[in-house]
């Protein structure tokens, strides 16, 4: 994942019950966390609309090309 095992370590040696859960509270973890909403990470929407199965069963695999003819 790219993170540092001892930096991830402190976080869970330090951060405890009183960030509730909020890991952008947790003091190891703050320099790693872009706190400027223009740049800060978003969550990417969907790339295909295509079904992958969070449904019902698949009939083919998500990707498969047919022949249309």
């Amino acid at each position: 994942m790219g993170w540092d095992p001892v930096i991830l370590q402190k976080a869970l040696d330090t951060c405890g019950l009183e960030t509730n859960g909020d890991v952008t509270k947790c003091a190891a973890l703050l320099p790693y966390y872009d706190t400027d909403a223009a740049t800060a990470c978003r969550e990417q929407e969907l790339v295909v609309n295509e079904d992958i199965g969070i449904l019902k069963g698949l009939t083919k695999l998500p990707g498969c090309k047919q022949d249309t003819q």
